[in-house]
């Protein structure tokens, strides 16, 4: 779209968002704890007394400002998580996500990076629910996860194991094997020390799958040589 087609922005909600975000990008990414409400302000344009009516204290500034970062990657975490029927393989695919975006997105650095402040870690903490929490419920039910911790407990669990794999730098290659070999055993019920049935039928399936389709390419060629 041509950018003079765009909507827009008219709104004093609209332009504080768009002057956040704006300044958001101009800031180191450890820098996210030197914004403040006068420099948003002045930056859309409007009062201090009217930012601080939008956003309530700078608390509320940090808050909102991580809702508009997570935001930015909450659909493309959801649409390639769902594609994984395991707690296991959801877990290891959404470290391996993070580790691949953090590299080339400097808001997600931004925001996973900078100082940590109660607005962050509870719209963090937020989105970890909205994004895991029903498959987390679901395999407490059918024996994949264990059920001696609350969903919640877990989610925050798992998400001081993602600050820690962040702050040691770890690689996609790397936070997949870190995660295989230290987060999903402890998300595993007591005395799990074998392959849950459910995550066995996912991996048969697999197969099966990849079997008929080397199967159809087989008789493809035989077709065609015939």
């Amino acid at each position: 779209m041509n950018e003079s087609a765009a909507a827009p922005v008219t709104t004093v909600r609209e332009r504080l968002n768009v002057a956040l975000v704006d300044y958001l990008s101009t800031l180191s990414v450890d820098g996210i704890d030197e914004v403040t409400v006068e420099a948003v302000a002045n930056a859309a344009g409007v009062s201090r007394a009217t930012a601080y009516r939008h956003f309530g204290d700078r608390e509320g500034l940090l808050f909102h400002a991580a809702l508009l970062l997570t935001k930015r990657h909450a659909e493309a975490a959801r649409e390639l998580l769902d594609q994984v029927a395991t707690v296991s393989g959801r877990t290891e695919e959404g470290f391996a996500y993070t580790a691949r975006e953090i590299r080339a997105d400097k808001m997600l650095r931004l925001l996973l990076t900078s100082p940590r402040s109660a607005a962050i870690d509870s719209v963090v903490r937020a989105l970890s629910i909205e994004i895991s929490g029903d498959s987390l419920r679901a395999g407490q039910l059918d024996g994949q996860v264990r059920t001696d911790l609350t969903v919640d407990e877990l989610i925050d669990w798992i998400n001081e194991q993602q600050h820690v794999a962040i702050r040691l730098g770890l690689e996609e290659a790397a936070v997949r094997v870190w995660v295989r070999r230290f987060v999903i055993p402890a998300l595993r019920p007591q005395n799990a020390d074998v392959p849950l049935k459910s995550e066995m039928t996912v991996v048969f399936g697999d197969i099966g799958k990849r079997v008929e389709d080397l199967r159809g390419l087989v008789q493809g060629i035989k077709t065609s040589m015939s």
